[in-house]
């Protein structure tokens, strides 16, 4: 729902710009709907985000090089332009921001976080500085589930707003497109739950409106 919500909007909307869309509807405060969406990672993401000026205006992503990441987060992967990351407004972390530079007691460690950091152009040696040790022992193939996967990923830390013209292709692994793409164009009468046929019609709208965006979706193997 949130990449059909991109493609139909025209931008992205990061945790404090959706709840202030959804505030505006429903007239419930913002902070309360934030509170609620974030459950048990209110408080950290809360404490990361306001310690840096503007952390409101943060977006998160993956550094990646192939395939569709971290999959946690959803079954469809956007990758984005290097073009829209020319701006200084950028930095890349060694590890997830919650789960390395929040303590505790919610208090961000700088000192670790500095030395974490890294710009746009340093995103690779940031990359192999990380996973110089297992580098040696895992095959090429495997490289890009070492950098982004489930478990753990370089994060990316941006305010530019992004829009349908930053993306470079959309991914999803071949298993779930198979299937998709056989409810959604083939097999009509297939009796399934109203959660997996929803899935197969926002697919079916996905594939159209990445058409008209002139956005490929690229199907790769399965992890």
């Amino acid at each position: 729902m949130p990449l059909l919500s991109f493609l139909v909007s025209g931008f992205h909307q990061n945790i404090y710009e959706w709840s202030r869309s959804r505030g505006e509807e429903s007239g419930k405060p913002p902070e309360d709907i934030i509170r609620e969406r974030l459950g048990a990672f209110y408080s950290k993401r809360i404490a990361f985000d306001r310690y840096f000026a503007n952390g409101e205006t943060f977006r998160y992503g993956a550094l990646n090089i192939g395939g569709t990441g971290a999959k946690v987060y959803g079954d469809y992967c956007a990758i984005l332009l290097n073009r829209a990351f020319d701006g200084p407004e950028i930095a890349y972390l060694k590890s997830d921001s919650l789960k390395t530079y929040v303590k505790a007691d919610g208090a961000v460690d700088e000192g670790v976080l500095r030395e974490d950091a890294a710009p746009h152009s340093h995103r690779h040696a940031s990359a192999c500085l990380k996973c110089a040790s297992e580098l040696a022992k895992t095959a090429e193939e495997a490289w890009a589930a070492l950098l982004c996967s489930d478990s753990d990923f370089v994060e990316a830390v941006f305010s530019a707003q992004i829009t349908p013209g930053e993306v470079e292709a959309i991914r999803i692994e071949r298993k779930q497109y198979r299937e998709l793409f056989e409810y959604g164009f083939e097999n009509f009468r297939e009796k399934l739950t109203d959660e997996r046929r929803n899935l197969v019609e926002a697919f079916v709208l996905i594939k159209r409106l990445l058409r008209q965006n002139s956005i490929p979706l690229e199907v790769v193997p399965n992890a």
